[in-house]
């Protein structure tokens, strides 16, 4: 299988080409990222600090290690009055939920939670997985964590309720997916402001090719979670007004060997015993891997160690290391979600037989 001269991506990336000298398209358009510096994060915080009622700022925490980091930061390095804020995913791995726990006790902070009625995500998993089966689009993995995307909603009710100023996330720039937005027709390296409105464009196109995604019964989840699916989506952006949204790293280098090992250390978080430590908090995240793996033979991951070897992160000699644990397909969880689902019988179809 060819793979980039640079980075790691393969044939099998959605529209790649490759020039003379075996460097694939994606490096040849990418641009480095940089982030902003720390002087205009420093001058959004001030601003935010004292303006509110009980709290300087809201953080939403997941258990996954940027998301830890991002609290730690803001509280113990610039000394905010933080609300920590998670949503009670019922695919939450449990480690996750320890390490909530753990941060919020280190650090003293008061932690809210929301969750979806009853079995609503559950149900909502269900059908989408089932529309997905019925036409195996690799563009439209992405819409079975429909359930997930509704959760700025809330966020932001809980800011305005306590009038917080700001919110501080822990995206990070390098899980920003391009082959995804390329398989919608999106520009691989169009500005994350932008691909919002881009990026439904081409999933409403897909989904109109197989109508099975318009279920009575998820269309309200989907409704909302396009509505409110990204800060930048319309209806954060109307809601949002007044309220800052501060992604830690776009501000900051992401280093992170450091965020392992600080959170580590202060926090007393913990990382899983196998595998990765990026998104392995939410269980949903193994089975997206195994359906990337069986329509495209790559997942994310492929593309986020490229992102961080093009930016000198990374040694290509160490990503392609880690590739191949990553890329793993993990059959216990993804035998656990869909199992939760009624659809435990899907197990081979989705995750290939067992060796």
């Amino acid at each position: 299988m060819r793979r980039c001269s640079v980075c790691l991506l393969s044939e099998q990336a959605p529209g790649i080409a490759f020039d003379r000298n075996g460097v694939c398209s994606y490096c040849r358009q990418g641009r480095p990222f940089r982030p902003a510096g720390e002087g205009p994060l420093l001058e959004m915080l001030e601003a935010a600090r004292g303006r509110g009622g009980r709290f300087d700022c809201l953080v939403p925490v997941s258990g996954g290690r940027d998301s830890a980091y991002a609290l730690l930061k803001v509280v113990r390095d610039y000394g905010l009055r933080a609300l920590a804020v998670n949503y009670r995913n019922p695919f939450t791995d449990p480690l996750a939920l320890r390490n909530i726990r753990r941060m919020v006790d280190r650090l003293g902070v008061p932690l809210e939670t929301f969750a979806l009625p009853p079995g609503r995500h559950q149900g909502t998993l269900r059908l989408l997985l089932m529309a997905w089966l019925r036409h195996r689009s690799p563009a439209l993995v992405p819409v079975i964590c429909s359930a997930c995307h509704t959760m700025w909603w809330p966020i932001l009710r809980i800011a305005k309720r306590h009038r917080i100023p700001c919110i501080v996330t822990g995206r990070n720039p390098y899980e920003e997916t391009s082959f995804k937005r390329v398989m919608l027709g999106v520009a691989a390296d169009e500005d994350v402001r932008n691909v919002y409105l881009k990026n439904l464009k081409g999933i409403l196109g897909r989904v109109l090719g197989n109508l099975s995604y318009l279920n009575i019964d998820c269309l309200p989840t989907l409704a909302v979670g396009h509505l409110f699916g990204s800060p930048f989506a319309l209806g954060s952006r109307m809601m949002a007004r007044g309220i800052a949204s501060i992604d830690l790293f776009f501000h900051v280098p992401w280093d992170e060997k450091q965020v392992l090992a600080r959170i580590e250390r202060e926090l007393g978080w913990r990382r899983p015993g196998a595998g990765d430590t990026w998104r392995y908090d939410c269980l949903v995240s193994r089975l997206r891997d195994a359906m990337y793996l069986s329509t495209l033979g790559m997942t994310e991951h492929d593309d986020m160690l490229s992102r961080m070897v093009r930016d000198g992160l990374i040694t290509r000699k160490e990503a392609l290391r880690r590739l191949d644990e990553e890329n793993r397909v993990d059959r216990g969880t993804v035998a656990r979600v869909l199992g939760r689902v009624g659809l435990g019988h899907m197990l081979n179809e989705l995750a290939g037989p067992a060796p």
